[in-house]
């Protein structure tokens, strides 16, 4: 007896869900992508009739994957088998970060709506079917740093002019990437190639989410600080930023251009040693981090300044 009542209970409930005509349906872009490379998760709830209440919807998890929610949803009306639905859509970017075949899961809708014929509401809970999708591996061709991303833009700025420099100069280099349909995590931090001329110090990256409603954008911002140790001509190499572009499905680079350098020579060279060691001390005391909020100042300088500028007034001092 009280496994025929379960029955009639699962009868009479599919039978109502039937009746109010509302489901779901759930598109993906593309189901085959690589690693870090994102596609976009659709759903569209219908009804025959209207909605009374807003759609509420569980959050969406994947597995092996960042997920960024869309929370603004598009009303509209909707074709389905010939018939015309009231539609409600909202979205997901789904990145996937390791290789494998996974699983969309459920998502779990609630609607209130009411049946046709029928001008009173009814909470309806609708679950989304599991959808199957495919991430590869990175590609051999992709040279060892990998960063998916649309577009990429790549711009510097120096603190100071780069002509009339000497020993013991010390120019600060702001690199500021911005990459469009990605995470600002996923920008990969830059790497200054070592000087035979001058010691580089490259700062912690800070990131920047620069989402709009409509898609991922990102930027990242790092600071590399050089001190001038040799007189000469010298030539600062090219910086470049490479990533991969699914929409034209090819690696695409920009590059800094590269500067070239005439350093004077500097009498005072003890100097240039106290300034290099502060530099080093302040260097190793930089907890790691990936991003920053804000650089550590000291009477409105950068700490890098403010020690050089302590360092050489000491020298002044007691020379």
């Amino acid at each position: 007896m009280k496994r025929l009542f379960l029955i009639l209970s699962l009868l009479i409930s599919l039978y109502e869900v039937k009746g109010q005509s509302c489901f779901a349906r759930v598109r993906l872009d593309r189901r085959s992508v690589y690693v870090q490379q994102p596609f976009k998760v659709t759903i569209t709830v219908l009804t025959a009739t209207w909605y009374t209440a807003p759609i509420e919807f569980d959050n969406l998890q994947v597995p092996n994957a960042f997920v960024l929610p869309f929370d603004r949803t598009f009303p509209g009306m909707f074709e389905h088998n010939g018939k015309q639905y009231a539609g409600i859509q909202f979205y997901f970017i789904v990145f996937p970060y390791r290789p494998g075949k996974f699983t969309l899961p459920a998502i779990t809708v609630h609607a209130t709506t009411p049946p046709e014929g029928s001008s009173e509401s009814r909470r309806i809970t609708i679950k989304t079917p599991g959808q199957h999708f495919t991430v590869k591996p990175i590609p051999d061709n992709a040279g060892g740093i990998w960063f998916v991303a649309k577009s990429v833009s790549i711009h510097e700025h120096w603190n100071k002019s780069l002509s009339n420099l000497k020993v013991g100069d010390v120019i600060e280099r702001t690199v500021r990437i911005r990459a469009n349909g990605t995470l600002p995590q996923f920008i990969p931090a830059l790497a200054e190639k070592k000087l035979d001329f001058a010691n580089v110090y490259a700062q912690d990256p800070e990131l920047k989410d620069l989402r709009t409603e409509y898609d991922a954008n990102g930027e990242l911002m790092q600071s590399f600080i050089y001190l001038l140790e040799k007189e000469g001509d010298f030539v600062i190499p090219p910086m470049p930023v490479r990533w991969w572009n699914p929409n034209v499905r090819k690696m695409q680079t920009r590059r800094l251009p590269q500067h070239r350098l005439h350093v004077k020579g500097n009498p005072n060279l003890g100097m240039v040693t106290t300034i290099k060691d502060s530099l080093d001390v302040a260097q190793q005391g930089v907890p790691a981090a990936k991003a920053k909020k804000q650089p550590l100042m000291i009477w409105g300088m950068h700490w890098y300044w403010f020690a050089t500028y302590t360092f050489a007034s000491l020298i002044i001092l007691f020379a």
